[in-house]
């Protein structure tokens, strides 16, 4: 709530020597918007705490403020997205497709049974992996990036308050 209800989001940024040309300093100040979407009801809440159990505890206080947020947004790019309840059902069959294609074509039968309960929340744009709640199994309630983290079975942030402290 504090980020999303800033006045006036920046963030600095260095400027990479090759475009540096005739710059005083090596950073630059850039102006964000943060633009969050509605809350979720309560009857979606309902629906999404049925279909997670208490793996969606963590995240409930968040949907509860916004069902959805293109944050750290600057020249009308989002630099992550908060992905609204309703697309999670379509990005985890994109998930579940990666992992049998790629990751475990040879041995399907090894994909961690915790993977296909993931919460697939967010994602930074042009980035193929996105941000995944791990909701049952030996790494509940730890966050990991939906390729790189699942397959090596480690775990990015200990929590989602973690994940969004770093």
């Amino acid at each position: 709530s504090d980020l999303l209800a800033h006045p006036s989001p920046r963030m600095t940024a260095l400027i990479r020597d090759d475009e540096r040309i005739g710059s005083p300093s090596d950073e630059v100040t850039v102006k964000l918007k943060h633009l969050a979407q509605p809350p979720a009801d309560e009857q979606l809440l309902a629906q999404t705490r049925a279909t997670y159990g208490p793996g969606f505890a963590p995240l409930e206080p968040i949907y509860r403020l916004c069902n959805g947020a293109a944050l750290f947004s600057a020249d009308k790019k989002a630099g992550w997205v908060l992905m609204p309840i309703g697309y999670w059902p379509e990005r985890m069959q994109q998930v579940m497709t990666w992992a049998r294609d790629v990751n475990w074509q040879d041995e399907p039968e090894a994909i961690p049974a915790w993977l296909e309960t993931a919460i697939p929340f967010g994602q930074t744009p042009g980035d193929p992996e996105c941000w995944l709640l791990i909701t049952q199994g030996p790494h509940a309630g730890t966050v990991m990036l939906s390729d790189t983290d699942v397959y090596e079975e480690s775990p990015r942030y200990g929590s989602i308050d973690e994940f969004f402290a770093a």
